[in-house]
Formats: C-alpha cells, sequence, structure tokens
C-alpha cells in the first residue's frame, strides 16, 4: 500500500500529505466498499484486486483530476511497488524465520 504514496508523490507530483490523504481514503473506501459488498453477495467480495482498481481510478481521477491514462499509470506503478515490497518481505522471512516454511509446509522437507 505504500506504492500508493510513492506513486502519487513521484509520477504524479503531489506533496507528501496530499499523497498520504489519498492513501488513507483509498484504504477507508477500499474497505466500505467491500464491506457493502460483503453483505450483500459474499463471494463479490473477494475479487479485492478489482475493487482496489475501481477505487483507486474513481478517486485519482475523480477526486485529485488526473487523466484516465495517468490514472492507470499511477495504479500500475503502486501495484508494482506494493509486490516488491511483498516479495522483500517474504524474502526477509524466509532468512530470518526458516522454522516457519517447514511447519507451513511440512511435505516440503525444508527442516
Amino acid at each position: 500500500m505504500f506504492g500508493t504514496i510513492l506513486s502519487l508523490h513521484y509520477i504524479g507530483r503531489k506533496r507528501w500529505i496530499p499523497s498520504i490523504i489519498f492513501w488513507v481514503a483509498y484504504l477507508i473506501v477500499t474497505a466500505v466498499v467491500s464491506g457493502a459488498l460483503y453483505t450483500i453477495a459474499p463471494t463479490v467480495s473477494v475479487m479485492g484486486l478489482l475493487i482496489g482498481f475501481a477505487v483507486f481510478m474513481a478517486l485519482a481521477h475523480y477526486w485529485y483530476k488526473f487523466p484516465w491514462e495517468i490514472s492507470l499509470k499511477l495504479f500500475v506503478i503502486a501495484f508494482i511497488i506494493d509486490f516488491i515490497i511483498a516479495i522483500i518481505l517474504v524474502a526477509v522471512l524466509v532468512v530470518t524465520l526458516p522454522e516457519f516454511w517447514g511447519w507451513v509446509f511440512p511435505q516440503a522437507g525444508i527442516l
């Protein structure tokens, strides 16, 4: 989720505070929309990436007045940054807690 802040700051040329406000609004609106969809149809709410994409695009376009193409670019860059952060966190987990993976995947024979 920090990819959103970095994407808006460096690509969207927004200051840090508006980028953080966008990130907080994005989290809140996504949670509300997912929660509302869960009450209507529980299976619909599991499409988190699509819901997050729609909320991000709507907020970037209607609230910060970015064109649709720039909004899509911001989302893709934020997604890539968040994916890289997730890979780094998993790598740190594997290096620091190798016994965790033996517990999660006992059939792999890691330990």
